[in-house]
């Protein structure tokens, strides 16, 4: 899942990893490349199914000062409980 303010509101996109080169051109798929860079992040374990604990990690995470204004917040499932939520830094 990918995020970001546009026009005063978030928007969120749900992404994932192209395993193998793939012509997305000729799919009805849309692509992004996530930039390389320093990302800061927190690992969260989701207990009870409460998802709060995403935005909290965000929350969190979008208060260091040299985020990266026109980057997006990225959340990566490792498994069903496990998610790593990461911010891109400035260059």
């Amino acid at each position: 899942m990918i995020s970001r303010p546009e026009n005063g509101m978030i928007v969120y996109h749900a992404a994932a990893e192209a395993k193998e080169q793939v012509d997305i051109k000729s799919t009805e798929l849309a692509s992004l490349i996530i930039p390389k860079g320093d990302y800061i992040s927190m690992e969260i374990k989701i207990i009870g199914g409460d998802y709060s604990l995403i935005k909290n990690a965000f929350d969190q995470l979008l208060l260091h000062p040299q985020i990266d204004p026109n980057g997006y917040c990225v959340e990566e499932y490792t498994s069903m409980d496990d998610v790593i939520c990461m911010v891109r830094l400035e260059d």
